[in-house]
C-alpha cells in the first residue's frame, strides 16, 4: 500500500465536535524506496526505477575516461565527469 490511515485511541480536544461521519484518525504516508542494485541511485518511484534499470540493461555508448563508468546517455556522462574535476 502507498498510502495507509490508522485510527487514533486517543486524541486531543481542540474544540471541534466529532461525528460518525469524521472520526479522529491519522494519515500516515509509507514511500517504498527502490534502490538500485548495480550502482547507488535510489528513487520512491517504481517507474523512475524501470526507467533507470533500463539504462543499465542497454549497451552504453558514452564511456568515461577516468574509470569504468559508461552511459547510454550524453548528460548522464557530462554530468559523471563534473565528479572527477
Amino acid at each position: 500500500k502507498f498510502m495507509e490511515i490508522k485510527h487514533v485511541e486517543k486524541s486531543e480536544d481542540v474544540g471541534a465536535e466529532e461525528t460518525p461521519l469524521s472520526p479522529p484518525f491519522k494519515l500516515t504516508v509509507v514511500k517504498k524506496s527502490y534502490p538500485c542494485r548495480l550502482c547507488p541511485y535510489k528513487t520512491n518511484s517504481k517507474n523512475s526505477y524501470s526507467v533507470h534499470m533500463g539504462m543499465h540493461d542497454s549497451a552504453a555508448e558514452f564511456a568515461c575516461t577516468e574509470c569504468s563508468y559508461a552511459s547510454v546517455n550524453r548528460g548522464l556522462l557530462q554530468q559523471h565527469l563534473r565528479l572527477h574535476n
